[in-house]
């Protein structure tokens, strides 16, 4: 695989330097997770790169490209000083990739926290044509990184000041909050490699993608938790949405083409034969007869994950697999890491439309904290508390309720422990009526799998 060698450091504290091995087709984002992840910042703020020769800016800041994209469609004539200013810096999303402009100028300036504005210099040093691995790697380096919010260059000089003398008025101030940061004053190399195998694959094949997709989409820069690509296709096999979402697509390709009712919904008879055989598990109430694909969640969920994941084709109310479903039913770990990176998009979408718990980030925390006590089963107000310690406002929806925490550890139980983590088999969850009340005591264990589907550092 080709490959740069760069180094990487900071324009005003250059003694904070990485030597980073990147693989050659990665877009402009990728490589800001890959210097996040070298250097030690925490993926916290907006971006972006230019280079000498062109003016053009790659960015993740989507409201400045679309007033860039406004201003060069509808500016007037003549440009008064305000569009010139914006037209002069064109702007592009930073799913470019990086060959092009790196190779043309040899060098790339990134901006990363437009607050503290932390301005690195990319050098490139050596192109290599056969790299034998597709995740980055830092081979040499400098000085820590500094903290988040640290207030830019001057504010970590007088940061560190303050840190390493005792003396210091405000050094047991400081020190606390460096640490809550994360600063320790030295850089670990093999923390950060691991974080750059594991949680940035950078292969071509589909798993590396859904692998890469998934643990950007839900893991914070300081989790040191991530999605494996080298699953144990037997191991997930019998995980309950596994198993019924590859039956639920052989079903298809056997009666392709199959035919839908007229508002586009499963056909009745297969609806009620499914439903019999327990595909719809989860609806709390059932009519005696199901006859509707409304009235079987979880039939509607399976047919919602095939249509949105591209994996079935509805032509003229007939619906067909595509050749991406043919092609991953054939592949169990493809399958599995799809129906993880459909069930955390559809978790995102509904955190978007107001429906979710809490943002998509805190699943990553919540598997963090399964990971270290979930061997033994708890309480889910074991997690909740802990939750709750360091993100209190997570339950400001239920703040006017003398039941919040109980209202937030039942959604929490449903939509995210039993929904997700226990329908792709990593958790196994139950809950327990109290004596004399209308409510639920909940627990939560991992499974054997947790440890196979996820890899700690």
């Amino acid at each position: 695989m080709k490959a740069y060698q760069i180094r990487v450091h900071l324009a005003e504290l250059p003694t904070i330097w990485r030597r980073i091995i990147v693989p050659s087709h990665v877009t402009f984002h990728q490589l800001h997770l890959v210097i996040q992840f070298a250097m030690g910042w925490d993926d916290m703020h907006l971006y972006e790169f230019w280079s000498t020769d062109d003016p053009t800016r790659y960015t993740d800041d989507q409201e400045s490209i679309e007033t860039y994209e406004w201003y060069l469609k509808n500016a007037e004539e003549p440009h008064d000083e305000w569009t010139e200013h914006i037209l002069s810096q064109p702007l592009r999303s930073s799913v470019a990739k990086i060959g092009p402009v790196l190779e043309s100028n040899g060098e790339l300036t990134y901006m990363y926290d437009f607050g503290d504005s932390w301005e690195h210099q990319i050098i490139l040093e050596e192109i290599l044509p056969n790299h034998p691995q597709a995740f980055a790697s830092v081979i040499e380096a400098g000085e820590a990184c500094p903290p988040e919010d640290v207030g830019g260059p001057t504010g970590y000089l007088a940061f560190l000041e303050s840190w390493y003398n005792p003396r210091d008025p405000e050094h047991a101030q400081n020190k606390a909050w460096g640490e809550m940061m994360g600063f320790t004053g030295s850089f670990d190399r093999n923390r950060a490699n691991l974080s750059l195998e594991y949680k940035l694959p950078f292969g071509k094949d589909e798993i590396s993608k859904l692998a890469f997709e998934v643990n950007n989409t839900i893991f914070h820069a300081n989790v040191p938790l991530a999605f494996r690509t080298d699953i144990d296709a037997e191991a997930i096999s019998t995980t309950h949405l596994y198993k019924y979402f590859k039956d639920f697509l052989a079903i298809i390709k056997e009666s392709e083409p199959l035919k839908l009712t007229a508002k586009g919904n499963l056909p009745a008879k297969l609806v009620a034969t499914l439903s019999t055989q327990g595909y719809d598990y989860l609806s709390p109430r059932l009519p005696d007869k199901v006859v509707r694909e409304d009235q079987a969640w979880f039939i509607a969920e399976l047919h919602y994950l095939a249509r949105d994941g591209g994996l079935v084709l509805k032509r003229r109310n007939q619906l067909t697999l595509t050749k991406k479903g043919s092609k991953i039913m054939d592949n169990p770990v493809q399958l599995y890491l799809f129906l993880w990176k459909s069930s955390v998009r559809r978790y995102a979408t509904d955190y978007s439309n107001g429906y979710g718990l809490f943002h998509p980030i805190f699943l990553g925390y919540l598997l963090e904290l399964l990971h270290k006590y979930g061997h033994a089963e708890r309480e889910i107000s074991f997690y909740v508390e802990r939750l709750l310690s360091i993100h209190p406002y997570l339950i400001e929806e239920y703040s006017d309720s003398d039941y919040a925490e109980v209202l937030f550890m039942s959604r929490l139980f449903r939509t995210i422990l039993s929904d997700v983590f226990a329908e792709l088999g990593i958790a196994e969850t139950r809950k327990v009526k109290k004596k004399d009340s209308y409510d639920y005591d909940y627990y939560v264990r991992t499974t054997d799998l947790f440890e196979q589907v996820l890899v700690s550092w």
